[in-house]
């Protein structure tokens, strides 16, 4: 019985946070690979991997004319350079349902994300 209930809870945190669970000041591990492109260099993409570490460092509230959005700042630590801007694309969360998609981009090695207020409780890109 306690291996049981001890693997249910060791699954439990290996599991995707929601965006509704994610605080200021705690480091995530992405749940999937993605790429952006250098914005000024758009044959050039930078790779974002599965289990690479960001540290939220803010979340704001922006009302986007028709679209709530909350922005997520994290700091992003393997940054390979502090000019480095990439273009903003969207990104689909694996394995969301009902299909989450955020955009994002980096700007002088912050990682921004950008999702709208109706995919708060909805699976985020990060555990």
């Amino acid at each position: 019985m306690y291996a049981i209930i001890f693997t249910f809870l060791l699954s439990a945190s290996a599991m995707a946070a929601r965006w509704s669970q994610l605080s200021i000041g705690e480091t995530y591990s992405l749940i999937q690979n993605f790429q952006l492109s250098q914005f000024e260099r758009s044959d050039s993409r930078i790779d974002f991997t599965k289990g690479e570490k960001f540290t939220l460092k803010d979340k704001t509230f922006l009302e986007i004319p028709g679209t709530p959005v909350d922005l997520f700042t994290f700091d992003y630590k393997n940054c390979p350079g502090r000019d480095m801007v990439t273009d903003l694309e969207i990104i689909p969360v694996k394995g969301s349902n009902p299909l989450v998609e955020v955009g994002v981009e980096v700007v002088e090695c912050e990682l921004f994300i950008y999702m709208e207020r109706k995919d708060f409780f909805n699976k985020s890109l990060f555990e």
